[in-house]
């Protein structure tokens, strides 16, 4: 069954999932439930560098957030 989660974050960035490119940051993006470390890549001004995310449970309105810091 599809789950859906959304990295949230100021620009326009790539989003990773387990190190392969996923979609975009501010948009949804469908993937398999399960748990991923979820990161935006280079250059590295953001924090965390990485989150760990348990993405269960969720619809294509209401998907897991997952938000990044610029610094």
């Amino acid at each position: 069954m599809p789950e859906y989660f959304r990295v949230n974050y100021i620009e326009q960035r790539d989003v990773f999932v387990d190190g392969v490119k996923m979609g975009r940051t501010n948009r949804r993006i469908e993937i398999g439930g399960g748990t991923y470390a979820i990161s935006m890549g280079v250059p590295n001004d953001y924090r965390p560098q990485w989150q760990l995310a348990t993405i269960i449970d969720t619809l294509p309105d209401e998907p897991l957030i997952v938000t990044f810091e610029k610094i």
